[in-house]
């Protein structure tokens, strides 16, 4: 069995030195033709590493981190996935501008005139034939043989009608073996790999996430078995799949301001992610090793997140700091959703102190539990200005007025309970009180009061929403 590098040309797309853009986008097109390469390649025994720039950076920089992975390793060929431009027929003049190979020497040529010849095959599209560079920067400074796919022009309709990712791919891998390969496709097209211990994957089965690019308050984007990288997605939608069995190997997250992440992951366990940015890789690539759990860590911003895993389903939705997914499973995340929470809360709890924070009705404090609620912070995101008084035991009414995420809410370390209070802000909420439980839902309007004066009840918990 041999070794080869493969990698996709250019920088992630909208990252930095990005590819061509048309009626296709070269630096989307070539990650996936990139991904089932490698899937292939693998099926068929060999060793395969993944030498792409995932990272925001200059044209050289992008050229100079490709050429460095690729001489980590010492294979039988380094392949640089590309699509070409320059055709500028948006319109279609029935003529394909076709698919050509890219080579420093003739020690390529005869792998190089398969692929061509497959690909023109398999797609339908013009045969334009090897060619040969010496300019070319992967060509030249790669310490192994290697050779660039030109798979297609992104800026020809007649190309673009014929695109088929998968099916490039599958030529590109036959035209390196030079024998005829099984796509591990059943005849709808959904890829399966032989032995995966994640099972087969149902293209056709379940929801998939939205083909389209979507940016937000929070974005946030997959790396998916079999398809690469998916389209960004933000504010609570869906990335990958349900019901596809089709694992999530890592994320792209693009946060508010400050965040920290930590995945499990298989083989490796948990993975601390510190100071994420857009660029920042969570988990891996390459390695066909699923995500199994997802914990955010935030002190600026309350994300709410669930993850759905496969056999188990959609966990509940976590706040900061809580793991969704559950670990030591062997389950797979599928798909992740994630958001910026309407209003959160925490509470000051008679002998524990400080929950964690709630949001988005999730209960603060305690019930069945006979302990007092001593305080309260609110942290509103999208409800507007807060102002809060509550009722203390043995102090009485205390005006708190506009409050803040680390304003004390009634006190901490002497004892004394909650019994009352009156909220006001973009948003409706409900109290447990002693005796009687919980209260109806009521709009914050900074009039109605939940709780009792004069009872010497306490309260024990509260839920919060962003009002309808």
């Amino acid at each position: 069995m041999a070794v080869y590098n493969v990698h996709a040309g250019h920088c992630p797309q909208g990252k930095g030195a990005y590819g061509a853009v048309g009626i296709l986008k070269e630096s989307v097109e070539d990650r996936i033709v990139k991904d089932e390469v490698i899937r292939l390649l693998r099926a068929e025994g060999h060793t395969v590493y993944d030498c792409t720039c995932e990272v925001n950076t200059t044209a050289n920089g992008c050229l100079q981190k490709i050429v460095a992975k690729c001489n980590q390793h010492s294979a039988a060929l380094d392949v640089s996935i590309h699509l070409n431009s320059g055709r500028n027929d948006y319109k279609g003049d029935k003529s394909t501008g076709g698919t050509e190979v890219w080579n420093y020497d003739a020690r390529t040529k005869a792998i190089s005139d398969r692929i061509c010849a497959n690909i023109a095959k398999e797609l339908g599209i013009r045969n334009r034939g090897t060619k040969y560079s010496k300019s070319l920067y992967v060509l030249a400074n790669t310490n192994s043989l290697s050779l660039l796919v030109e798979c297609c022009f992104v800026d020809d309709k007649d190309d673009a009608n014929h695109w088929n990712a998968k099916k490039c791919a599958k030529a590109i891998v036959e035209g390196i073996l030079d024998k005829e390969i099984s796509s591990g496709s059943t005849s709808s097209g959904s890829a399966t790999k032989p032995g995966d211990p994640d099972g087969e994957v149902k293209d056709n089965s379940g929801k998939f996430q939205e083909k389209k690019d979507r940016s937000g308050e929070v974005s946030y984007q997959g790396h998916l078995r079999d398809i690469g990288w998916g389209n960004w997605q933000c504010d609570g939608a869906m990335i990958g799949s349900t019901g596809q069995n089709r694992r999530m190997e890592a994320l792209r997250i693009d946060p508010v301001n400050h965040m920290d992440v930590a995945v499990h992951i298989k083989d490796i366990g948990d993975k601390v992610y510190r100071n994420i940015t857009k660029d920042t890789i969570i988990g891996t690539i390459g390695q066909e090793l699923r995500l199994e759990a997802l914990k955010i860590m935030s002190g600026d911003t309350v994300y709410l997140y669930r993850v759905h895993q496969k056999d188990i389903g959609w966990s509940n939705w976590c706040v900061n700091g809580q793991w969704a997914g559950q670990k030591g499973k062997g389950k797979q995340i599928e798909a992740v959703e994630i958001k910026v929470a309407d209003i959160a809360y925490l509470a000051h709890v008679q002998d524990s102190g400080d929950t964690i924070w709630a949001a988005d009705g999730m209960t603060a404090g305690t019930t069945g539990q006979d302990k007092r609620m001593e305080a309260l912070r609110i942290k509103s995101q999208h409800c507007g200005d807060v102002y809060a008084k509550a009722h203390i035991q043995g102090i009485g009414w205390k005006d708190f007025g506009k409050i803040d995420q680390n304003t004390v809410i009634g006190t901490e370390g002497d004892g004394l309970r909650l019994e009352c209070l009156c909220l006001k802000g973009d948003f409706e909420w409900r109290a447990h009180i002693q005796g009687t439980g919980w209260t109806q839902w009521t709009k914050a309007d900074g009039v109605v009061t939940l709780g009792t004066v004069g009872q010497s009840l306490r309260m024990e918990a509260v839920e919060m929403r962003k009002a309808s």
